[in-house]
């Protein structure tokens, strides 16, 4: 069994993923996809914030960015260039795991990344996502299960770009004192760029989930993603 993984050109704004994801998740495919790509500028709160703060979102809109309520468990962080994005469309039922593994596979996966590709220790904690200690925090996990299908999925901070003054103006994922980190900071090497990350992620993913990966090449999944990527603004 394989995991098939596209990494998708440009920034794609957050509701063409969010239309893709939905699209794939309705069509039961019978691979297990893995995309990857990055976002134009966007701020996304997850589940646990009801209601939309008019002031907060306006102020966080004059940035430059977009303010999206989504379905994602978690509150709020942001996505955007030199941070790479991933969403699995998995089958929990096929892989034979439940949520709880599936997200713990998530965050192992993102630690073997960061050895294997970087030589960075990454760690869990108490709070989900992957850590380098106790206060830098370098990638963020939310997800969703429909009838045991997921979407959303994990962002990691590979550049500098995402960190000021993106998330500098917000208390990333509700965690009081958390400082987020990125692949460069942690390197202090401005030269690491975004060309590495997607098949680094790709690989770390088939090593965890023990699993083949190859890259996509599936007419009518491609033509889903196709079809998103040109339908939504």
């Amino acid at each position: 069994m394989s995991i098939y993984y596209k990494r998708l050109p440009g920034f794609i704004n957050y509701k063409t993923g969010l239309a893709l994801q939905e699209k794939l998740v309705s069509a039961k495919p019978t691979k297990d996809v893995l995309l990857l790509l990055e976002h134009s500028p966007v701020y996304t709160v997850g589940r646990r914030t009801t209601d939309e703060n008019v002031e907060e979102s306006a102020r966080l809109r004059n940035l430059g960015a977009d303010y999206e309520l989504t379905k994602r468990g978690g509150q709020i962080t942001y996505h955007g260039p030199g941070q790479l994005v991933g969403y699995p469309i998995f089958n929990l039922s096929r892989l034979n795991l439940s949520v709880k593994c599936y997200v713990d596979r998530i965050e192992k996966s993102l630690i073997r990344m960061l050895a294997d590709q970087y030589g960075i220790r990454g760690q869990t904690s108490e709070h989900t996502g992957v850590w380098l200690d106790n206060v830098h925090k370098i990638a963020s996990i939310g997800i969703q299960v429909r009838h045991r299908i997921t979407s959303h999925g994990f962002a990691i901070n590979i550049t500098n770009e995402p960190l000021d003054p993106w998330f500098s103006n917000i208390v990333a994922c509700g965690i009081q004192g958390a400082k987020m980190t990125s692949v460069a900071s942690a390197l202090n090497d401005k030269s690491i760029s975004m060309h590495d990350a997607a098949p680094a992620a790709a690989n770390a993913f088939g090593n965890v989930f023990d699993r083949s990966i190859q890259q996509l090449d599936d007419p009518e999944i491609d033509a889903i993603i196709n079809d998103a990527l040109s339908s939504v603004d």
